[in-house]
């Protein structure tokens, strides 16, 4: 079920949508004899109710992500053009990479972006700085999209 727990990790961060994670699963469900439970569940009730249940009802849950993992994941769908995604971008990654570890470049870029005191210069800085970090971050991506084959992510960047 790593799977399924990856492609609701995805969902949760906004990457997919309800609808196309329900697609996915019915595809699932449609080439199984005997497709799991969650998966039916998840195809009738979708995954905002499924997750809002105990987990002794339903089990499945999203993994847990790194700081870096996260990072990867929302570079890869960011619209570096689109002021309003950048913009919750920055505020993500300034509050989130607080105590992380400063040995990694990306925490290190998002200590620097937190340093900045105007919204203006943070953008300024993400401009000039983030694109060294794209290609980690986009194998990163691409390690967690390819976990879940035939599942269409929402603003996934090309590489």
């Amino acid at each position: 079920m790593e799977t399924l727990s990856i492609a609701l990790s995805l969902w949760k961060l906004g990457l997919v949508s309800s609808e196309e994670l329900i697609a996915w699963i019915d595809a699932h469900i449609g080439v199984s004899d005997n497709p799991d439970e969650a998966l039916v569940q998840l195809s009738l009730d979708g995954p905002d109710t499924c997750l809002k249940r105990p987990i002794y009802e339903f089990p499945v849950r999203p993994i847990e992500l790194t700081f870096t993992e996260e990072f990867g994941l929302r570079v890869s769908a960011l619209n570096i053009q689109s002021e309003f995604e950048v913009n919750n971008f920055i505020k993500w990654a300034t509050v989130k990479c607080m105590g992380e570890n400063l040995d990694d470049p990306i925490v290190i870029f998002c200590y620097k972006l937190e340093d900045f005191c105007t919204l203006e210069a943070q953008v300024a800085f993400l401009h000039n700085e983030l694109p060294p970090l794209i290609p980690r971050s986009m194998s990163i991506a691409h390690f967690f999209y390819a976990s879940v084959p035939g599942l269409k992510t929402q603003n996934e960047r090309t590489a």
